[in-house]
């Protein structure tokens, strides 16, 4: 597996493009000829490898370091090099003994992880050990997250997701003294899958506006035992909530068709836990239509999009097409609550209470966490002083800017109106008003 290349996607961070590009001058300069070097970086793959993680990592890798592949089986001898990066499902007394063996050497040491055991946690307190869990559709955290982390490993930072390993190996309450709300939320959830109680930690948002920010950072914060969920739209959520089976049966794959089996999946990890913790992003209304309108339609905007000028061609065709759906998407945002949250779940946002600038339901085993976005920047410097690191830089924002796009964002902006009609449609949804009050500007 030696020497294993991959180009990077389109959509690699760029937060941290300069810096890996660096780290490999900065690797020859600092070791022309060293001899205990032997590799500028190990990437040692486990029994079972997490296929999503491994393609995350090799993209992270591929631009700056000449990485050297192999099997942890395969290993007779450590060999010498200046990173080493482990990806493990779950460690054996031989894996075991060769991460040990890595960090002694002093080298800088990656663990990316799904499962943790109690001998982990001392671990994350090594200055030269990093923590991350895997990442993937249905795990911790997404591989842009991880990507960026793994950026930020190679421009000599340390990311010890550290409330992912406290959590994990929690048995008993954590003393958090005068933690907020968010942190004693996911801290209980945590206890609670480490006590043979199944629990999910469920994000959803009308769109994703803020949403796969929150998912990450939840999935860095949680127990490995708690299952991650990001999704916003799953059919069927209604009715499937209604039975007491699972959802994976003739009726749901015959309406639903090719997309049945994905679908049922969802509706299966969300409702059969037995707790489940329901995190929403809440977004400024009018700004997420404006937001999700141009990210959902980049393609057909670029091809529209004189950037020299700053303007779009064919703009009375692309205003027609953006007030037939902020029309719809207003009907969406009205049922959305009632059919996502209320209906399957009895959780309701009105009466959801607001603390720590979020806003919070408990009904049985159901538990509602409004988040506003407006808060999602304060709430990385709350999990960052609660865990005692600064990994949640790491997060990507799956932006406008991050994607290329916030040139056009700004000028769809300025050349295109929402309809005032829909705008106050949108904040005299008692939601809405709820959560975000009175509306900016009124």
């Amino acid at each position: 597996m030696a020497g294993i290349k991959v180009e990077p996607s389109s959509g690699e961070i760029a937060m941290s493009s300069q810096r890996i590009m660096s780290t490999r001058t900065q690797w020859t300069s600092d070791h022309p000829h060293d001899p205990d070097i032997e590799h500028p970086a190990v990437i040692f793959v486990g029994h079972h490898p997490h296929a999503d993680s491994l393609d995350a990592l090799r993209r992270a890798l591929s631009r700056s370091i000449d990485a050297v592949y192999r099997r942890t089986t395969d290993t007779t001898a450590l060999p010498r090099a200046k990173r080493y990066f482990f990806l493990l499902d779950e460690l054996d007394h031989c894996e075991y003994a060769l991460l040990i063996e890595a960090i002694r050497t002093g080298a800088s040491v990656t663990l990316i992880a799904k499962a943790l055991e109690p001998h982990f946690a001392a671990f994350a307190e090594r200055p030269n050990v990093n923590i991350i869990p895997v990442c993937g559709d249905s795990e911790p955290i997404a591989a842009a997250t991880l990507q960026r982390a793994i950026a930020m490993v190679l421009a000599g930072e340390r990311v010890a997701a550290r409330g992912f390993v406290q959590n994990s190996v929690a048995r008993h309450a954590m003393d958090a003294g005068d933690a907020h709300p968010l942190v004693e939320i996911l801290n209980e959830a945590s206890l609670t899958a480490n006590t043979s109680t199944t629990v999910v930690a469920a994000v959803l948002a009308l769109q994703r506006t803020g949403s796969n920010f929150l998912h990450d950072m939840i999935g860095l914060s949680v127990s490995a035992k708690v299952r991650m969920f990001h999704e916003h739209d799953v059919s069927g959520l209604v009715e499937a909530a209604s039975h007491p089976r699972l959802s994976i049966d003739r009726r749901f794959l015959e309406r639903d068709g090719g997309n049945a089996a994905r679908q049922a999946l969802l509706r299966d990890t969300i409702l059969t836990p037995a707790r489940r913790y329901i995190f929403v992003s809440e977004r400024l209304p009018d700004d997420r239509l404006w937001s999700y309108f141009v990210k959902g339609r980049s393609a057909w905007l670029h091809s529209r999009f004189d950037a020299a000028r700053g303007r779009f061609r064919d703009a009375a065709e692309i205003q027609r097409r953006f007030d037939e759906w902020t029309r719809a998407q207003l009907d969406r945002q009205r049922k959305w609550y009632r059919n996502k949250l209320r209906r399957p779940f009895g959780l309701d946002v009105l009466k959801a209470e607001p603390s720590g600038g979020l806003f919070f339901d408990r009904r049985g085993p159901n538990t509602l966490v409004v988040v506003p976005t407006t808060c999602l920047g304060r709430l990385v410097q709350v999990m960052s002083s609660a865990f005692r690191t600064d990994c949640y830089r790491s997060l990507a924002y799956n932006s406008a800017r991050e994607s290329g796009d916030d040139a056009m964002g700004a000028a769809f902006r300025e050349q295109f109106r929402l309809d005032p009609e829909v705008t106050d449609a949108l904040w005299k949804i008692p939601e809405v008003a709820h959560i975000h009050g009175v509306r900016p500007g009124v």
